[in-house]
């Protein structure tokens, strides 16, 4: 029978983990993935560093865990949201929502990693992008067949859609423009919607 970690222990080591990305997210959003050493993060989590590299091989493995958990919050987020949802314009609506929210609700460390690391993390933006691009492509393929959506090419459709939400919340975020979430969100599902051919009910 394979060794399994008593629960105890394995609580322990998770919390342990959990407080090494807690010190990371805000070493890494006050002075940058460059300006910010292993050593750093040993000092502020108190632990060794021989400990850390029990949980993580380099910084740059750390860095990626940090920026994979609030990614990962978003999309379980969006996943609920849009849980067995068909009508395509509540699911252009409650994306773009769930975008504008997350920004705004998100604490400041949280903003201040992406804005600080935005060179560093375009791969992993790009990625990201790349997979909603896949995600919707499949929602817009299933509302031309349904006929919710007029025959188009809906990858290109799908790449135009999370691109064009994507950076206009980031530009009004980067640049701390003067909108509530409510007015941005509905805004950018009319853009979105009129573009797409949709009409905009709800």
């Amino acid at each position: 029978m394979p060794y399994r970690t008593p629960k105890h222990i394995q609580e322990i080591k998770d919390a342990k983990y959990k407080h090494i990305l807690d010190v990371a997210l805000r070493l890494f959003s006050e002075k940058g993935f460059q300006n910010t050493s292993i050593q750093n993060i040993c000092s502020e989590a108190g632990v060794s560093v021989g400990s850390i590299y029990f949980y993580f091989p380099n910084k740059k493995s750390i860095f990626d865990a940090v920026y994979n958990s609030i990614q990962s919050k978003y999309l379980m987020s969006l996943a609920e949201m849009l849980e067995e949802e068909t009508d395509l314009r509540n699911i252009i609506f409650e994306y773009i929502r769930g975008q504008v929210h997350a920004l705004a609700s998100s604490n400041v460390y949280e903003i201040n990693f992406f804005l600080t690391n935005r060179h560093q993390l375009r791969e992993n933006r790009n990625d990201h992008l790349k997979e909603m691009i896949t995600y919707f492509k499949e929602y817009f393929d299933e509302a031309v067949k349904s006929g919710q959506l007029k025959a188009q090419n809906t990858e290109l459709a799908a790449s135009t859609f999370i691109y064009s939400v994507s950076y206009a919340v980031g530009h009004i975020f980067v640049y701390k423009l003067d909108y509530q979430e409510e007015e941005l969100t509905n805004f950018l599902f009319n853009y979105s919607v009129q573009g797409l051919g949709l009409n905009l009910e709800v």
